[in-house]
């Protein structure tokens, strides 16, 4: 909002003199707390709207996977069983050639 100098100053003054100085002190304690409870509120509410919208979407992501994989005739990924050893993450070896060999003769 932009609200400016002399417009709180114009509210205030109308609360001085419709509510009275104690009266006035009083409501914007009230007006405050009911601030912060609204502003409290809103965040939750933007929380679980959040986190329901991340499941769904997680939801549709799985639901199109299925889809591809029906589509391809691919069964689903299944968990490794407990008797299959791990899979070694070593990269395969490579045959080294020597640059020259002992048998070739030297460049002249």
């Amino acid at each position: 909002m932009d609200i400016g100098f002399w417009e709180i100053a114009l509210v205030a003054v109308a609360g001085l003199i419709v509510l009275g100085p104690e009266r006035l002190v009083e409501t914007v304690r009230i007006g405050r707390r009911l601030y912060h409870m609204l502003q409290h509120q809103f965040r939750d509410l933007q929380t679980q709207v959040r986190a329901e919208l991340r499941d769904e979407q997680e939801k549709q992501g799985e639901t199109r996977q299925q889809a591809v994989r029906s589509a391809l005739g691919t069964p689903p990924p299944s968990a490794p069983e407990a008797s299959e050893a791990p899979k070694s993450t070593d990269p395969p070896p490579t045959l080294e050639t020597p640059s020259t060999s002992r048998d070739d003769p030297p460049h002249s």
